[in-house]
């Protein structure tokens, strides 16, 4: 019997960075690859450094940063003040 579905939303492009190197952003991303599911979230991720996510962010629904990079990251792109 055929059941309509719903078609699946978009995934949430979502890039996640830290301080230095991609250490922190793999653990921001193995973290946001856990949270993701249960709450019904379909997500690319992608874990970048400070200088390439500066670079991809026109492209990302979220940024997921450590706290310290919060400054660095709210200028590029008027990326917080998009809607």
């Amino acid at each position: 019997r055929f059941k309509p579905t719903t078609p699946p939303s978009p995934a949430v492009r979502i890039i996640t960075v830290g301080p230095s190197g991609l250490g922190v952003s793999l653990l921001i991303e193995m973290t946001a690859r856990c949270a993701t599911p249960p709450l019904g979230i379909s997500a690319d991720i992608e874990a970048l450094d400070l200088a390439s996510a500066q670079q991809a962010a026109a492209r990302a629904d979220l940024l997921l940063a450590s706290p310290e990079l919060v400054d660095a990251l709210a200028y590029t792109r008027d990326f917080f003040g998009r809607h």
